[in-house]
């Protein structure tokens, strides 16, 4: 039969538009083309993903008629979930989590207060976003969970999520005793932020290291503690963001955010540390640096438009050919 034949070889374009077809045919229609289905001699994964559907309208299996399980009380979920010998902690952590978002105030404060009494890492970095939440953190936080955070955070310094929380709640003398991690020039712009808190913290802010932070960085803790930068700086903070974004390869696909919109156009979104420098120069009132790496951008736009191959590696190649031209921007 022509039907059966047209599914089996194209099952691999949608399985949901398959899953729509199936069921529009007349029950005489999905019996003939699963009398055909039994006839043919391959065995195929589309085979058997067809046969899956059709079963599943011919023959309901049980397991799709019966309803699904009532929600337990909350109350009861974390029971088991505080209950080490319950067997239940896994089952019951998933629940809660995938519940939370829905629960009253004074019910979410009590499932981060029993993670947090948990306090393993993964509970701990669960409630951490929370924790930073614009609006509802504050009200979530207690000053006893500091010292679990630290813990975490002190063995796992590149863990982003618990940093957030140690910029946002540990005290200047804790974050002066870090001083030397924060200075870091590799650190990333959170550390930034903690380092201008602990700098305007300690009435230092006219005392930051050129030396100990990335050009990025630099700029940004310019910016906020009211220092002014070089046309230089500004070049070479832009500059900076650009190589790094290339070495990393952003998202592990398109370096510096380059991709095609799906009208094929190639379009460019500023990402990561480069974001960062591109603001920070603007806010220090740098706009004929910005302007200048907008003019560059468009430069490698239409270079990149041109490829015949559009890859990574391509990319890359073609970005970095053309970094010496946004170079000499900083002799001019």
């Amino acid at each position: 039969m022509e039907l059966a034949k047209y599914l089996i070889e194209n099952v691999e374009t949608s399985y949901d538009v398959l899953k729509h077809v199936i069921h529009s045919l007349s029950m005489e229609e999905l019996a003939n083309v699963h009398d055909e289905l039994c006839r043919a001699d391959t065995q195929s994964l589309q085979k058997e993903r067809l046969s899956f559907l059709i079963d599943s309208r011919l023959e309901p299996k049980e397991a799709i008629k019966k309803p699904k399980k009532p929600n337990l009380p909350i109350q009861v979920l974390l029971d088991d979930f505080s209950d080490n010998k319950s067997g239940k902690v896994g089952q019951s952590r998933l629940e809660l989590q995938k519940r939370f978002d829905y629960q009253s105030f004074e019910i979410q404060a009590r499932i981060i207060e029993a993670f947090m009494r948990k306090g393993t890492k993964k509970d701990v970095i669960w409630c951490s976003k929370y924790f930073v939440d614009e609006y509802w953190g504050k009200s979530f936080w207690k000053e006893e969970y500091l010292c679990v955070v630290k813990s975490y955070w002190e063995s796992d310094t590149e863990n982003y999520k618990l940093l957030k929380v140690i910029e946002r709640y540990a005290s200047k003398d804790y974050l002066n005793e870090k001083k030397e991690f924060f200075e870091n020039e590799t650190v990333d712009w959170i550390e930034s932020v903690a380092y201008v808190r602990l700098l305007v913290g300690l009435g230092k802010a006219d005392k930051v290291d050129k030396s100990r932070l990335n050009p990025s960085n630099y700029a940004y803790v310019c910016e906020k503690t009211g220092r002014k930068i070089t046309t230089e700086d500004a070049f070479f903070a832009i500059l900076w963001a650009v190589v790094n974004e290339i070495q990393k390869g952003w998202n592990g696909c398109f370096a510096l955010g380059f991709s095609r919109n799906l009208q094929g156009k190639l379009v460019f979104k500023v990402t990561g540390e480069l974001g960062l420098s591109l603001w920070s120069v603007a806010e220090l009132s740098h706009t004929d640096v910005v302007i200048r790496f907008n003019e560059w951008i468009k430069m490698v736009t239409n270079e990149l438009e041109a490829l015949r191959k559009f890859d990574y590696e391509s990319i890359n190649r073609t970005i970095s050919t053309r970094i010496k031209d946004f170079k000499r921007a900083l002799d001019v």
